[in-house]
């Protein structure tokens, strides 16, 4: 045997030395008179021993130019190995049973124009015909191709295509029958780029192939089956044909199972890819897949792919929450129409954990359109009002807190949800708002809690006993609000509210003219200097004779309130009604109050930068100390809620003007008003203690009760004038008129008629106009504590 073997290789050699010239001779002319340009080639080899048992055929130096007029090459290979058996070679029956590409690039290219760099091959018509040789190399019968570092680049500018493969470790086997072509791809290779209309494949891709494929010569129609393609660990099982004759019409189905999110992109076309990498998805996938295109240019294609996952991540700067633990079932399907506005996709049994704890499930999810997207779902939600708020991105707005909960069904633009000007969708549901606290920037005060439910249809919202708390106030509303979320998510105008409430408490400096000093909790590890109170601002509420209110907000609000305090003020029993507009704010209201009680109607009105303010009061037995006492003695000393006692009842007339920050001008304060005063008591007033100097026992001065008085007061650019009034007391009678002065002079006119030397004299008679007869003028003057009587 071993002699058999030395002489097999010896015949070899000396035949490979003897035929070598013969043979790279043969194999130059060949190929070099079917082709256009001449094929270089830098050595020819042959051996028995590499390859053994077969005889290996080695062209060194390949390099293959390319059809048009440039010097590029169309395949350059450092190695093209060809493997016959032994005895072919000395029958000179050339049966190829393998060959190796190794280390090169295949270059072609189709320009703007259709012209084609790689037509090498002489056209020959039936008339010219060349004889075919049976010792042929074209007659070959291949079984086997192995690829090892092989790039290959295809650019079609006339159709829009490009292929970018480097076949780093692969083999093919062929077999032709009945005009048949089979063949399978077995190996590993590299996908820079695969672009076909509509978009880029398999981009920067390691793959591992196991393709089974045919091509029908007749029919023209190439197909594959039960092939397998692997991106790192998923894998792809792919069947689908191409029909040539028809359009390059292709048909797809693909299957995968626990597919990495990140390598399914790689498989999908780049440009829908790039529309989704800055989601920062993560998961995987199974997906079942049937895709119809045309591979001709300008189509679209016609897809279906169902696809499931349970463990499906987002998170994206944009959408400002992380979503995560995603399962869901979906559909991805389009229409063979270029345009995405065909494109839908659907989810069901859709659940999701967003940020830490919030949830979000939904039956049903679809979105229609990928241009402008139109979403239909069914959906429940449970999270923090802040993660909310940051998933609609609504900036508009410094603190907020607590839970939501959401049941809505929604059909209408996506972008909505994202502020975005658009038509207002179909909306029913109800959100249970949950211990809440909200501020929102364009309302002077803040939300503390707000708890309960609220329905909604459409633009509306209907809320039924809302609890709402804010500072020390508390307020249960009933009512309906129209045009809300498209004044608020898209900040415009239009919102209306028609609103009921009842509180038990209410604060007026609650609602105050600055904005409150929400901060939000801070961890027990930081000090108060890391979250330093923000500085106070002033509001503007008027501007060009407009109220800004917000979203130019029209409003009625009808309301009851146990007790209301303001400063030192305290109302009880108010029933209240007040119209917003931007052109006038009106408030009727009805109270208890100062012991009596008080119905007024305010009519604010802006003009120009300002607010007037126009009142009627009507005043019933209010208690004088207790006024007193609630308006800081008029900012007089004379007359304070510790030396008057008595009630008083009766109609005034007030006027005043606020700048934009609802700062009040004292100097437009006007009051003019008509009243009745009863059981008046002055203690210790010191006008009255003067009179001791003209006769009268200071013991009685001291302590002075009034009968029923009626008179009127005027107040008018910071000037008080109380009228020549009557006032008959337990010691004597006189006239009295009054002026007190911005700066706290005040003059005490007095008429003190001589009928007061009687016992008993009869005033029953007397009127404010009555005339006094034979008196003693006197009058004090001077400010508190230093009065003087002329």
């Amino acid at each position: 045997m071993a002699s058999v073997i030395a002489v097999y290789f010896t015949a070899i050699s000396l035949f490979s030395i003897y035929y070598k010239k013969e043979i790279e001779e043969r194999v130059t002319s060949e190929i070099n008179k079917n082709l256009v340009k001449p094929i270089s080639i830098r050595e020819i080899s042959i051996s028995a021993f590499s390859n053994f048992p077969f005889v290996s055929f080695s062209l060194h130096g390949v390099f293959v130019p390319k059809a048009d007029s440039s010097n590029l090459p169309l395949l350059k290979l450092e190695k093209l190995q060809i493997l016959f058996a032994p005895h072919n070679i000395v029958i000179k029956k050339f049966k190829v049973e393998e060959i190796l590409f190794l280390n090169g690039f295949i270059d072609a290219r189709v320009d703007s124009l259709g012209n084609r760099d790689f037509d090498i091959v002489f056209k020959r018509d039936s008339a010219n015909t060349i004889k075919k040789d049976s010792n042929s190399i074209s007659q070959f019968n291949l079984k086997k191709i192995k690829f090892e570092n092989l790039t290959v680049f295809y650019e079609n500018r006339f159709k829009g295509k490009r292929v970018h493969l480097v076949f780093k470790n692969t083999e093919t086997h062929f077999s032709l029958d009945s005009k048949i072509f089979s063949g399978q791809m077995h190996g590993s290779l590299y996908s820079k780029e695969i672009t076909l209309r509509p978009g880029t494949l398999l981009k920067e891709a390691d793959l591992k192939a196991d393709l089974f494929f045919t091509y029908n010569m007749k029919t023209k129609i190439f197909a594959f089956e039960k092939s397998i393609l692997l991106a790192g660990k998923d894998s792809f099982l792919g069947q689908g044909s191409i029909d040539i004759k028809n359009q390059s019409f292709m048909t797809l189905n693909i299957k995968t199972k626990q597919a990495d999110i990140q390598h399914v992109f790689r498989l999908i076309p780049e440009r829908w890819s790039q529309k989704l990498k800055p989601l920062n998805l993560n998961g995987n996938i199974d997906a079942d897949a049937t895709i119809k295109i045309s591979l001709l240019p300008g189509s679209q294609p016609n897809f279906n792919i169902n696809f499931a996952t349970q463990n499906f991540s987002v998170n994206n700067q944009k959408i400002n929450v992380k979503i995560h633990n995603m399962n869901f079932a979906g559909n991805l399907t389009s229409t063979d129409s270029m345009k995405i506005e065909n494109y839908k996709i659907a989810f069901e049994n859709f659940s999701a954990v967003i940020n830490q704890d919030d949830s979000v499930k939904a039956k049903n999810i679809s979105l229609e359109n990928f241009k402008d997207p139109v979403l239909k779902t069914e959906i429940k939600l449970k999270v923090k009002t802040k993660t909310l708020f940051d998933f609609i991105q609504f900036k508009d707005y410094s603190n907020v807190g607590g839970n939501v909960a959401l049941d809505m069904n929604y059909h209408g633009k996506l972008n909505y949800l994202f502020g975005i000007k658009s038509d207002a969708p179909e909306m029913t549901g109800l959100i249970n708002l949950n211990h809440v606290n909200l501020k929102l920037n364009k309302i002077y005060f803040a939300f503390d809690d707000l708890d309960g439910k609220i329905n909604f249809q459409n633009d509306s919202i209907q809320m039924n006993k809302l609890a709402i708390r804010s500072g020390k106030t508390d307020m249960q509303v009933s009512g309906s609000a129209y045009h809300l979320f498209n004044s608020v998510f898209n900040d415009t105008t239009g919102l209306i509210m028609n609103v009921s409430f009842v509180s038990n408490k209410f604060y007026f400096n609650d609602f105050n003219t600055t904005s409150k000093n929400v901060q939000t909790k801070t961890s027990s590890s930081q000090s108060k200097k890391e979250s330093p109170a923000s500085p106070q601002k002033n509001i503007h509420v008027v501007a060009n004779n407009k109220f800004i209110l917000p979203y130019d907000l029209k409003a009625t609000f009808t309301g009851k309130v146990a007790n209301m305090f303001s400063r030192n003020f305290h109302g009880d029993n108010i029933e209240l009604d007040i119209k917003l507009a931007n052109k006038n704010v009106k408030i009727v209201e009805s109270m208890n109050s100062f012991g009596g009680s008080m119905d007024f109607t305010s009519i604010f009105t802006p003009i120009k930068n300002e607010i007037h303010c126009k009142t009627n009061i009507r005043l019933r037995k209010f208690k004088l100390d207790q006024v007193f006492a609630a308006f800081n003695n008029f900012n007089q000393k004379i007359l304070t809620s510790n030396n008057i006692r008595g009630t008083v009842s009766g109609d005034v007339y007030t006027y005043f003007k606020m700048n934009s920050s609802l700062v009040m001008d004292t100097n437009s304060i006007y009051v003019n008003g008509k009243y009745n005063i009863t059981k008046l008591e002055l203690i210790h007033v010191e006008p009255l203690m003067k009179l001791s100097k003209v006769g009268f026992d200071e013991k009685d001065l001291d302590r002075v009760t009034f009968d029923k008085i009626s008179s009127s007061i005027i107040m008018k650019d910071h000037v008080l004038e109380i009228p020549r009034t009557l006032y008959v007391t337990n010691i004597l009678f006189f006239y009295l008129d009054v002026t007190i002065q911005p700066d706290g002079e005040s003059n005490f006119y007095i008429l003190l008629p001589i009928k007061n030397m009687k016992k008993k004299p009869d005033t029953s008679g007397l009127t404010n106009d009555s005339k006094a007869g034979l008196s003693i003028p006197i009058k004090i003057t001077g400010k508190a504590g230093k009065l003087k009587i002329l």
